[in-house]
Order: C-alpha cells, then sequence, then structure tokens
C-alpha cells in the first residue's frame, strides 16, 4: 500500500520525462540555432507544472522564497528602473525589446524554482544522464568546431564557421557544475565517484578549450576555482563572488583609465589585435559615456542605437552591446542600477549561504561562470545567454531537490 501511495501518477511520470528531454533539446539549440535557448526555460517551466503535485515540500518551497522577501524587493526595483530606462531610452522599442526577454526569464526562474520540488520523487532517478549529456554535447562541440564532422546540412552556411560553436561549449561549461553534483548523488563508491569527476571535467575541458570560445574557457576555469574553494571554505564562495563583483562596478569608472594605459604598453596590446584590442577600445569610449549620465544612465541599448566613437581614429563605430555587462549597467542604468544590481546579487549571496555544502557549491559555480563570462563577453540582455543561464539554474534546483527528496 505504501509504494502505491508513493507511485507517480501518468502526468508526473510525462513531465519528469518532458524536463529530461528537454536539456538535450537545449544542448541541440545551442549548436544549431541558439537563439532558441532564450525561450527555452519557459517550456522547462510549464514541464514542472506538469510533474508538480500539491504537497508539503512545495509548500515548504514557496515559504523559504518568501523568506527571500529583501531579494524579491531588490529584483523589483531593478526590474522597475529598468524598465523605466527602456521606455525613456534613445530609442524605447529596441530597448523594450531587449530587456523584456531578461526581465521575463528572470521572473520566470524565481517563480518557477518552488516547481523543482515537484519532481516525482518514486522510481530510480538517473544522475548519470546529466554529465552523459553534458560530454557527448562537449565532444560534439570540439568535433565540429575543429571540422571533423560537417554540421551545416543543419543550419547552413554558418554551422561550417568555427565561432557558431562557441554557444555550445559555453553550455557544456555553465553545465559542468550540475553535472559534477549529479555524479556526487550516485549510489557509488567514493573513489568511484573521485573518477567520473575528473573523467567529465577532462572531457568537457577537452570540449571547452578544442573549441573557439575563450568566454566558455573563462567560464570553466571560474567554475574550477570555485569548487575547488568549495572544499575548504564552501561557505565564503557566495560572499567573495558578490564582493568581487560590488569592487569591480564601483572602482570600474575611475580605474579603467589607468588599466586601458597599462595595456596599450603592453604586448598583449599587438599579439591580440583581433579580440583584446577593439574590446578594450570600446570599454575605453564607454568610460566616456558613463561620465556624460554617471547616475541614471543614458537608457537600455544606448550603444545599439547609437554606437560609440573610437578612442583612437575618432570614428563613430556601430556595435550592438559593450561585450561587458559592468559597463553597460553603468552606460544604460547608471549609478542607481549599479546599486541596486550589486544588492541584488549581494543578497542571492546570503540566501545560497543558507544551502547545504555541495548544493552551494553548484550554485555559487553557476554564479561565479555567468557573471565571469558577462563581464568581458556578452551584453547585458543579450536573450540567448540569459535563457542559457536559466536553464542552468531551473536544471540546478532539479537535482537540488531531488537529491533531498531521496534521503
Amino acid at each position: 500500500m505504501t509504494a502505491a501511495l508513493h507511485r507517480p501518477s501518468l502526468p508526473r511520470l510525462a513531465g519528469d520525462t518532458l524536463v529530461i528531454a528537454l536539456l538535450p533539446v537545449a544542448c541541440g539549440f545551442a549548436v544549431v540555432s541558439p537563439q532558441g535557448l532564450t525561450w527555452l526555460p519557459l517550456l522547462i517551466a510549464l514541464a514542472m507544472g506538469m510533474a508538480w503535485r500539491r504537497n508539503l515540500a512545495a509548500a515548504h518551497a514557496w515559504r523559504e522564497l518568501a523568506k527571500a522577501s529583501p531579494f524579491l524587493l531588490a529584483v523589483t526595483l531593478f526590474a522597475a528602473w529598468t524598465v523605466f530606462r527602456s521606455v525613456t531610452a534613445a530609442n524605447p522599442a529596441v530597448a523594450f525589446a531587449a530587456s523584456a526577454p531578461f526581465l521575463f526569464s528572470l521572473a520566470l526562474v524565481i517563480a518557477s524554482f518552488p516547481l523543482t520540488t515537484g519532481i516525482s520523487s518514486a522510481g530510480r532517478w538517473h544522475w548519470g544522464f546529466f554529465p552523459l549529456v553534458n560530454i557527448a554535447l562537449a565532444v560534439l562541440t570540439v568535433l565540429a568546431a575543429n571540422g571533423l564532422i560537417n554540421l551545416a546540412p543543419l543550419g547552413g552556411a554558418r554551422l561550417g564557421e568555427l565561432w557558431h560553436f562557441n554557444r555550445a561549449a559555453l553550455l557544456s561549461a555553465m553545465l559542468l557544475p550540475i553535472s559534477i553534483f549529479a555524479i556526487d548523488a550516485m549510489e557509488e563508491s567514493r573513489p568511484r565517484r573521485l573518477a567520473l569527476h575528473a573523467l567529465t571535467a577532462t572531457l568537457v575541458g577537452i570540449g571547452v578549450f578544442g573549441s573557439y570560445s575563450e568566454s566558455a574557457q573563462l567560464a570553466f576555469i571560474a567554475i574550477l576555482a570555485i569548487h575547488g574553494l568549495g572544499l575548504f571554505a564552501g561557505n565564503l564562495a557566495p560572499r567573495l563572488i558578490s564582493g568581487s563583483l560590488a569592487a569591480g562596478l564601483l572602482a570600474l569608472p575611475l580605474a579603467f583609465v589607468s588599466i586601458f594605459d597599462w595595456f596599450r604598453v603592453t604586448s598583449i596590446w599587438e599579439s591580440r589585435p583581433l579580440t583584446v584590442k577593439p574590446r578594450l577600445l570600446m570599454w575605453r569610449a564607454m568610460v566616456d559615456n558613463v561620465e556624460e549620465a554617471p547616475f541614471i544612465g543614458k537608457g537600455v541599448e544606448f550603444v545599439r542605437a547609437t554606437g560609440y566613437r573610437n578612442p583612437e581614429t575618432s570614428a563613430l563605430t556601430a556595435e550592438t552591446h559593450p561585450h561587458s555587462f559592468l559597463f553597460q549597467i553603468w552606460v544604460d542604468l547608471g549609478l542607481v542600477g549599479v546599486v541596486l544590481l550589486i544588492a541584488v546579487v549581494a543578497l542571492l549571496a546570503e540566501i545560497l549561504r543558507r544551502v547545504e555544502g555541495p548544493a552551494r557549491v553548484m550554485y555559487a559555480s553557476i554564479m561565479a561562470g555567468t557573471l565571469g563570462v558577462w563581464s568581458v563577453s556578452h551584453g547585458m540582455w543579450q536573450s540567448w545567454f540569459v535563457g542559457l543561464v536559466g536553464i542552468c539554474v531551473l536544471y540546478a534546483g532539479i537535482v537540488h531537490h531531488r537529491r533531498n527528496a531521496q534521503r
């Protein structure tokens, strides 16, 4: 009778299956059509809704979320300021279209998080699914990026270009903390789990460093660094991340001119002319924009609407975004947005400090990878990257709560 009470219903089994099946779909989107990552968190949330049951665990999750009211208030204020600076931007339609997916994904992930407790606790959970899917994505990425297999028939000529697989490499790196957590949950001896850790990290690392994505490589290094820190002082990791972000953001407008001048006399300036030099020139121009409107910014997607003036040639250069959320939040939202974002990340770090060790390290690693990549590569409102992070957070929540349900 007890077994019958805990036997999952058909809708819950269907929801569980759909949630799991959407991870390979996300990997496919990352390779063939990365923009598909933008709205995939919505499908995952709907699938979790199918698997959700009204029970004490779900009610407890909502109570825990309610305890995070300072964090939710900070998120709400940040969202409100973003909307205001979207409708008052140079091009309100473009600005709102850019910020809407960001805000939608943010709200969706927060609202969906309690649903992760509804993943069925009956039946055998195949923890090996997560590392296997991640390894398969890494292997596919390195083979395709180096021309050993041809994926052009799936997506046209662009899939013959090496850079197009950068986003798949980044997803593979960002899934690594979830893979490690899933391996820890396996009913295997410690030596076997450590061997699986090493094998998974090695194969994912080969895929990441075999690609041309410096962003994925940075995320991989940041994730392993936080995991290493977690072995000795896991409780320190969230505060270290939030403190570093706050210090970097507040010092950026004052310090970057000196940093830029230093780079110009180093060998890096000439040895990496196609990547480092253009980005540093763009960021130097962003400092001038910040100085013109330091408190409220110039409105969401200002760079996309107006471009930037090259510091060397004084020519007006078109660009979609500053390739760094650190600069873009100053330019778009000003000091008000910076302070609100620091509050959001600091309060999130305090929430993570209340999570038990292995799960805390998993969340902190995703946080470190996200902020590291966002700092030097992607735009603040880049929708596919926002969706990619949302996917990782939702799956982290699933494996976390599933692990608790089995204890």
